[in-house]
């Protein structure tokens, strides 16, 4: 059985509490799926990872202990909803503070020297999700697949706010794609 792994900045608190009211009034309001059920809101900081070889959750685990005992924590700003329109998808916009990308660039650099090399070299997914890990709008996602709903769920929406808030990058979190995380490493 192949597993997945994302890392990610999972939020607590208010924020957290935040976007799980809106998914869940979208979800009571539209009919749509929670989100939330399955995975924590968070902000993804490494895209999907396939482990073939039944060592990537031990290896990633390894490298963000590490990573994370060796460099100091950074800051990002919750800035409001967005939409990616093409995608269909709603989401709470963060962004970057310089600190935040060059760690992000950083945890990247670490990443490819000490687990890229047990992804299947070429593999479709490695190579798809590349451009996202080095270059992507850091986003929380609220609601995907919003098919023909989309227009009426994002009219509903530009009249929410959500306060925009300094949050600190000082820690990450191994999920699986069954949701659950697995690692929570400060």
């Amino acid at each position: 059985m192949v597993e997945k792994f994302t890392v990610a900045y999972v939020f607590e608190g208010t924020v957290a509490q935040a976007l799980r009211e809106i998914a869940d009034e979208l979800s009571e309001q539209f009919g749509i799926p929670n989100r939330y059920e399955y995975a924590p809101p968070h902000i993804t900081l490494k895209y999907p990872v396939e482990d073939r070889v039944h060592r990537m959750q031990s290896t990633l685990e390894a490298l963000l202990q590490n990573f994370c005992s060796t460099h100091s924590a950074a800051t990002m700003t919750l800035a409001g909803l967005h939409v990616f329109a093409d995608a269909r998808v709603l989401f709470a916009e963060v962004e970057k503070s310089r600190q935040a990308s060059v760690l992000h660039m950083e945890f990247m650099q670490c990443y490819l020297t000490s687990v890229e090399p047990l992804v299947t070299a070429g593999s479709r997914l490695s190579e798809l999700f590349q451009k996202f890990d080095f270059a992507g709008e850091w986003h929380a996602t609220i609601a995907a697949r919003l098919g023909e709903k989309f227009d009426q769920i994002w009219k509903h929406c530009r009249s929410k706010r959500i306060e925009r808030t300094v949050i600190t990058l000082d820690k990450m979190t191994l999920i699986g794609f069954d949701g659950v995380p697995h690692s929570h490493v400060k």
